[in-house]
C-alpha cells in the first residue's frame, strides 16, 4: 500500500472482433463435423486448441503438427486455410494505426501460440510497416535481449512475444499490453499485465486490451478468466472503494454489455 501510489493506474478493456464471414462459416462447419463424432478426452483436448486456433487465425492451422490439423489442412489446403482470414487480426492492425501512428506509443504484444501464430502476426505487423521485435522461446538469450532492448531504446513499436516473455520483462516504456488471446489461467493474465504495469513507468495509466471473437470458444474462457479474477478480489479484498481499480464485477457488466450490443445491434460481418 505505501508504493501502490507509485504505480501508473491500471485501465483493462475487452475488445470483441467477429471473425470474417468465411472464417466464420469455417469454424461454425468445423464445429457441426465434430460434434456428429464421438471423441475420447484426447479428441477434445486437440479440439479445444483447435477451436482456438480457428478463432484466432486459420492459417495457424496449417503450421500445426497435431494430427486433428494436419488432417484439416490436407481437406482445405494452407492457401484455403489463409483466404479465409482472421477478423481480429484485421482489427488488431486497426487498433494500432492510431496507438502507434497517431501517438508515438509503444505496444507489447502476447499470444499463447508461439509457435503457429506468432509467425503470422509477426508477418502481418511487417507488411504494414510497423517494426517488431519478437520474443520467445525458441531464441537463443542473446537474441531475446538485443530484441529487449530494440524496443525499449530503440526504433521498434511493437514488441510480439509468446508467454515466455510474461515472466522477469521489465518493459515501462509501454503504454499498451495487447493479449491477441486470453490466457487460460488469472495468474498468466496478471503476468501479462505486469510487464508494462510497473514502478518506473513513465506513464500516467496503461492499459490491458484483450481480444475475444464472439460466439467461438473464446467467449467461455474470458468466462473462466472471469471466474478465477472473482476468487482473487474476494481473496486479496481488492474492492479498490476509491474507484481507480476495474474490479471483475466492473468488467463483467461491461462484458456483457457488449454482448448485448452485438446481439442487437445490426453489425456487418467483415467481408
Amino acid at each position: 500500500a505505501d508504493v501502490a501510489a507509485q504505480f501508473p493506474k491500471q485501465v483493462e478493456e475487452f475488445v470483441f472482433a467477429p471473425m470474417t464471414k468465411k472464417q466464420d462459416e469455417f469454424y461454425r462447419e468445423v464445429v457441426r463435423s465434430f460434434n456428429l463424432t464421438d471423441p475420447t478426452p484426447n479428441d477434445e483436448r486437440a479440439f479445444f486448441y483447435m477451436q482456438r486456433l480457428m478463432a484466432a487465425h486459420p492459417l495457424a492451422i496449417a503450421r500445426s503438427k497435431g494430427k486433428l490439423a494436419v488432417e484439416i489442412t490436407k481437406v482445405v489446403g494452407e492457401d484455403g486455410l489463409a483466404a479465409l482470414g482472421s477478423g481480429k487480426l484485421d482489427r488488431l492492425v486497426a487498433d494500432l494505426d492510431p496507438i502507434v501512428r497517431g501517438q508515438g506509443s509503444k505496444v507489447v504484444i502476447f499470444t499463447f501460440f508461439a509457435g503457429v501464430l506468432l509467425p503470422i502476426i509477426h508477418e502481418e505487423l511487417n507488411a504494414k510497416g510497423y517494426d517488431v521485435a519478437v520474443n520467445h522461446g525458441g531464441l537463443s538469450m542473446e537474441q531475446r535481449q538485443a530484441n529487449k532492448e530494440r524496443f525499449r531504446h530503440g526504433d521498434a513499436q511493437v514488441f510480439l512475444t509468446s508467454d515466455a516473455g510474461s515472466k522477469g520483462l521489465n518493459l515501462p516504456e509501454a503504454l499498451y499490453v495487447t493479449n491477441f488471446e486470453l490466457p487460460l489461467t488469472h495468474a498468466n493474465y496478471i503476468q501479462r499485465i505486469n510487464r508494462i504495469h510497473r514502478i518506473d513507468s513513465p506513464h500516467a495509466s496503461v492499459t490491458c486490451r484483450s481480444y475475444i471473437v464472439p460466439n467461438s470458444i473464446e467467449e467461455g474462457i474470458r468466462s473462466l478468466v472471469l471466474s478465477r479474477n472473482d476468487w482473487h478480489d474476494t481473496l486479496l479484498d481488492d474492492d479498490d472503494e476509491d474507484g481507480a481499480h476495474i474490479t471483475s464485477a466492473d468488467r463483467r457488466a461491461l462484458i456483457e454489455g457488449a454482448r448485448f450490443r452485438l446481439r442487437t445491434v445490426d453489425q456487418p460481418i467483415i467481408e
